[in-house]
C-alpha cells in the first residue's frame, strides 16, 4: 500500500494495526465508489468511500459527527480481529481527528430485491450461517466491551477469507447511551424527514422507536441487557426451588431438596442418580432429561411439543449450545426469577444444574435489577453499619464515595458484615461546602476523611472531587471508592484504640480470605460488581498480612 503509516496499535486481543496520515492520501488517483453529503443542522454526515487495488478508504470531514467512535471501539474492545478480519488501519490527520478507516476488499453477503418490503436476498450459500455465526460474536462484544453497534445488520455483513466481517463500522457507542441516541435519533432524523406527517403520539408509540437500530433481534437483544443484570453463581446455588409437580417433584426429591445448591450436591452424587432414575417416567421426565442434557439449540417448547416428548432421545438428537451462545441466549430471553425463588425458567435452571454437575462453568443468568434482593435475598448494603444515616441527612449519593472496609461487607465477606464502628466516606467539595454553609453536625457514626488525603492520591486519582466523580464504582446505587484502594493497602497493619495488634492481624487475615473466596466464586461476575472492571477490582493488588 501507498500509504503513510504514522505509527500502530493493538486491539485487546494483541492485534496489531496501522494508523496512516490522511495528508498523504492521494485522493485524485484514487476511485470513488460512493459519497454522501450529509447534513441534519449543524450536524455534519458527510463521508466518502473509495477503493485502490484491493483496499477501501473510508474519510470523512474533521467534524463528522461520529469521527471519535471507531477508535472507542477499538480501546473498549468492541472491534479485533474476531469482528473485522480485513481491518487494516485507521486515518488521523495533523490535528489529531480520526479521519476515517482501510479495509481490504471483502465479499458480499445480502442485498435488497427492489419491492415494496425490500425483500432479504442471501448471495450465497454461507450468507445466513455467516450472519448468525456474526450475531453471536457481535452480542458477545456488547456484553464484555459495554458497547453496541446500531447499525449492524445483514446487509453489511460480509466475508473475507471465508469468515464474516462488517462494513460501515463507525456506529458504536456505550450501551449507556442507547436512550438519549435512541431519542436524538427519531428527534432529529426521522420527525425532519417525515415532516407534518409525524405528530406526538407518533413519536411515543412503540412502533415509532422500533426502526433506531437496523437488526431487531440485535436491538431486542441491547435493550434486555440495559434493563436487566447478571446474578453470579452464588446467588443461584442458594436459589429456592418451588416444590412444584409435572416432573419437578424428580428435582426436589419429592421436597426433600430446598436450594440449588443441594440439587447440586444430591445429584453429584452417583448413587442417588441410580435412586432417582428409578422414579423416573413418560409422566415426570422433562426436567430430568433436561437437566442431564444442559443446553441444545432449537429446543422445542414444552407446552407446543408435550411434556410426555420431552425424551432424552429427543434431546440427544439435539446440538450442543457453545458457552457463546449461551451467554446470548440468557439475554435474549432472560429469566423469571424472583427474589431468589426459581418457580418459571426451570428448564433452563436444571440445564445449569446439569452443566455444573458435569464439571463445565456457570454462565450468568440475567433478571431485572429491581427482582434481584427481593423474597429470601437481601441486600448486601444491609451487611453497612449507618449507611442509612447518610440518606436520614439527605446527602446526594453522587457527592460522596464509601471507603474502606465497606465493600468487603458489600461483598459478604463475613468478617466484615455488620462489623464498621464507624462509615468511612469522602466528601465532595460541593457537598463539605454544603454541610459547613448549613452548619450540619455529623452524626459521630459518620466518619469523613479529611480534604484530599494521602490515602487516596494513587492509580492518577488527583484530589476527593476526582475520587467521588471519576474513581468511584456504583454498588446498588451507592458510591464506593474503587476496591483496589482498599486492596492495594489491606495486608497493613496498624495498632488501634480498642483492638490489640493480633487482633487486627486475624481480622485482616479473615478479610484476605473472605476476598479470594470471593473471587474463586467469581461473586464479581453479578450484580451489584458486574459493571466494575478488574482494573478497578485491583485483585492483584492483595498481599499477606503483615
Amino acid at each position: 500500500m501507498n500509504f503513510t503509516k504514522i505509527f500502530e496499535f493493538e486491539s485487546l486481543i494483541g492485534d496489531v494495526y496501522d494508523v496512516f496520515k490522511y495528508e498523504d492520501l492521494d485522493f485524485k488517483s484514487y476511485k470513488q465508489v460512493k459519497h454522501k453529503d450529509s447534513r441534519w443542522g449543524s450536524e455534519n454526515h458527510n463521508r466518502t468511500i473509495y477503493q485502490v487495488n484491493k483496499y477501501f478508504v473510508k474519510v470523512w470531514d474533521e467534524d463528522y459527527i461520529r469521527k471519535d467512535t471507531l477508535p472507542t471501539a477499538f480501546a473498549s474492545g468492541f472491534y479485533d480481529s474476531t469482528i473485522v478480519p480485513n481491518f487494516i488501519g485507521l486515518i488521523y490527520d495533523d490535528n489529531n481527528n480520526c479521519r476515517g478507516y482501510i479495509t481490504e476488499e471483502c465479499k458480499q453477503l445480502f442485498t435488497k430485491e427492489d419491492s415494496l418490503e425490500q425483500r432479504l436476498v442471501r448471495l450465497t450459500d454461507k450468507s445466513q450461517q455467516h450472519f448468525d455465526d456474526m450475531l453471536v460474536k457481535i452480542k458477545v462484544k456488547t456484553i464484555e466491551s459495554h458497547h453496541f453497534a446500531y447499525d449492524f445488520c445483514e446487509y453489511h455483513t460480509y466475508e473475507y477469507d471465508g469468515k464474516p466481517t462488517l462494513i460501515d463500522l463507525e456506529g458504536v457507542y456505550p450501551c449507556n447511551r442507547y436512550d438519549d441516541l435512541n431519542q436524538h435519533h427519531y428527534n432529529t432524523y426521522t420527525r425532519e424527514a417525515a415532516g407534518d406527517r409525524v405528530d406526538g403520539d407518533y413519536l411515543e408509540s412503540p412502533k415509532f422507536f422500533s426502526n433506531f437500530m437496523a437488526q431487531k433481534n440485535y436491538q431486542s437483544f441491547v435493550r434486555n441487557l440495559l434493563v436487566t443484570v447478571p446474578i453470579n453463581l452464588e446467588y443461584f446455588l442458594n436459589m429456592e426451588l418451588q416444590h412444584g409437580s409435572g416432573g419437578k417433584e424428580i428435582i426436589h426429591n419429592d421436597k426433600q431438596i430446598k436450594t440449588v445448591r443441594q440439587a447440586l450436591e444430591y445429584f453429584s452424587d452417583m448413587e442417588n442418580v441410580k435412586k432417582t432414575v428409578k422414579k423416573v417416567n413418560r409422566s415426570n421426565h422433562q426436567y430430568w432429561n433436561c437437566m442431564w442434557a444442559e443446553f441444545k439449540r432449537n429446543v422445542e417448547n414444552h407446552h407446543d411439543r408435550g411434556w410426555e416428548n420431552m425424551t432424552k432421545a429427543y434431546y440427544d438428537s439435539l446440538e450442543p449450545m457453545s458457552d457463546d451462545e449461551i451467554r446470548v441466549a440468557l439475554i435474549d430471553d432472560p429469566v423469571n426469577f424472583f427474589g431468589g425463588f426459581l418457580k418459571h425458567g426451570y428448564h433452563r435452571a436444571v440445564s445449569m444444574i446439569g452443566r455444573l454437575i458435569n464439571g463445565k462453568s456457570y454462565i450468568p443468568f440475567y433478571m431485572p435489577a429491581e427482582e434481584v434482593f427481593k423474597g429470601n435475598v437481601e441486600n448486601p448494603l444491609k451487611y453497612i453499619n449507618f449507611i442509612e444515616l447518610m440518606d436520614v441527612m439527605g446527602f446526594p449519593k453522587e457527592e460522596y464515595s464509601i471507603c474502606n472496609s465497606a465493600i468487603l461487607a458489600v461483598m459478604g465477606v463475613d468478617a466484615r458484615k455488620n462489623k464498621n464502628g464507624d462509615l468511612d466516606v469522602v466528601f465532595s467539595t460541593k457537598l463539605r461546602k454544603m454541610i459547613e454553609e448549613q452548619n450540619i453536625e455529623l452524626p459521630k457514626e459518620i466518619h469523613p476523611f479529611p480534604p484530599n488525603s494521602e490515602k487516596f492520591r494513587f492509580f492518577g486519582c488527583e484530589s476527593d472531587d476526582d475520587l467521588v466523580y471519576n474513581y468511584s464504582v456504583d454498588v446498588h446505587g451507592y458510591n464506593f471508592a474503587e476496591p483496589r484502594f482498599y486492596f492495594s493497602r489491606m495486608h497493613m497493619l496498624k495498632p488501634s484504640a480498642h483492638r490489640s495488634l493480633e487482633e487486627n492481624r486475624k481480622i485482616k487475615e479473615a478479610g484476605k480470605k473472605g476476598v479470594e473466596d470471593f473471587i474463586k466464586a467469581e461473586g464479581y461476575k453479578g450484580y451489584p460488581f458486574n459493571h466494575i472492571t478488574m482494573e478497578q477490582w485491583g485483585f492483584d493488588l492483595l498481599q499477606e498480612v503483615g
